[in-house]
């Protein structure tokens, strides 16, 4: 007969770790775009570690996306890094990013992205110009490329809206 150890205390251990890992890494989007669902999953999953409240509205048939996977990763990883950062440093008590992506009723693919930030210094200086300022030139690049718009407002929150139509392939 084998001698069980039953040391419980390690193996509640392991298996909170292991089911950490596994939520950290776990795919929370499953709309069948690959780019959106691991972008949308990463960025969540940072929201959470910096106490961002992270919402999102997807509704879309994935076929009808009129954006290379490429092209979309660059235009929605800037936009959502851009959003994140926007709300780590804001001194906000309530940080929120809010995501819709879908294609509307007049066949327009739409990425609207609203978050917390903090209003620009009159004086800002950006000495970092290899990592920062692109990201936006990028993401107008692309959107006239596909013969959409681009338009950014801001009150009490920033709002990023892109529309693009879905042409016939």
């Amino acid at each position: 007969m084998r001698h069980c150890r039953k040391d419980y205390d390690k193996l509640n251990g392991y298996l909170f770790t292991t089911c950490e890992n596994l939520e950290s890494t776990y795919a929370r989007y499953n709309t069948g775009n690959l780019v959106i669902d691991s972008m949308m999953t990463n960025y969540k999953n940072i929201a959470d570690q910096n106490g961002i409240v992270f919402t999102d509205d997807i509704a879309l048939i994935t076929e009808n996306i009129p954006v290379e996977d490429y092209d979309l990763c660059i235009i929605l990883g800037n936009l959502l890094d851009n959003a994140v950062n926007a709300c780590i440093l804001s001194d906000s008590y309530d940080k929120s990013i809010s995501v819709q992506i879908y294609i509307d009723e007049n066949n327009k693919f739409i990425i609207s992205i609203k978050n917390t930030f903090v209003e620009q210094r009159a004086s800002t200086s950006n000495t970092d110009t290899l990592y920062h300022g692109y990201g936006i030139r990028n993401i107008e690049l692309l959107v006239e490329r596909y013969h959409g718009m681009y338009k950014v407002t801001t009150d009490t929150l920033y709002k990023t809206y892109i529309v693009i139509p879905v042409l016939e392939k």
